[in-house]
């Protein structure tokens, strides 16, 4: 939202006061910076040749659900809903989706190993792997010809999984929220950023 002068400094004093409370200092910093680097994604993934995959993993009611969508309003993204994305979209919306954008993060949810069929998980990994580094894919229309897609999009994916295999290891930055749960201190954090002037409530 704009703000009047007055109002940002309120607003960004507020943020800056409780965002590193909203869980422990090993599980925001990451997200924090990984969220403050997606404007930058073309020039990082030039420079180093790629850009990481967020993983954030932990159980049933750790929270990182809630704090992922809190990430990613402040992202500037508008969030229909307040849902975040399906692991289980059609591969076409996948497509889609992993070539939307530029620099503004795309969040999946309810990532399930064990609850996806191989070949959903396959693709799904596959893709997760090829945005790394913003390579191609095609799809092929009925005049024979195809289409080019960029799989340019930042990435970030919340599970009760993590992300295992070999060769993604190597791409994400992997978070694991704490069994311990949310304590008093980050759920007051928790509700007083999302009181602010976001770009959209909640």
């Amino acid at each position: 939202q704009q703000l009047e002068d007055d109002q940002y400094l309120d607003f960004i004093e507020a943020l800056l006061t409780h965002i590193l409370q909203l869980n422990k200092t090993e599980v925001i910093l990451p997200i924090l910076g990984w969220f403050m680097a997606t404007p930058l994604k073309p020039k990082i993934q030039q420079r180093f040749g790629g850009f990481p995959v967020l993983m954030v993993s932990g159980t049933r009611g750790a929270g990182k659900t809630s704090l992922m969508k809190l990430f990613w309003a402040m992202s500037g993204f508008s969030i229909d809903r307040n849902k975040l994305l399906s692991v289980t979209e059609t591969p076409f919306m996948l497509l889609k989706l992993f070539s939307a954008s530029w620099s503004i993060p795309i969040v999946f949810d309810e990532f399930k190993a064990h609850d996806l069929k191989l070949d959903d998980r396959n693709k799904f990994t596959r893709y997760l792997r090829r945005s790394y580094n913003g390579e191609f894919e095609h799809r092929g229309r009925p005049d024979l010809s195809s289409i080019e897609y960029e799989l340019s999009s930042p990435v970030a994916v919340i599970g009760e999984d993590s992300l295992t295999e070999g060769a993604l290891l190597e791409r994400i930055i992997p978070i694991d929220i704490p069994a311990t749960g949310i304590d008093h201190q980050m759920k007051q954090a928790y509700q007083s950023v999302k009181k602010l002037p976001l770009l959209n409530h909640f």
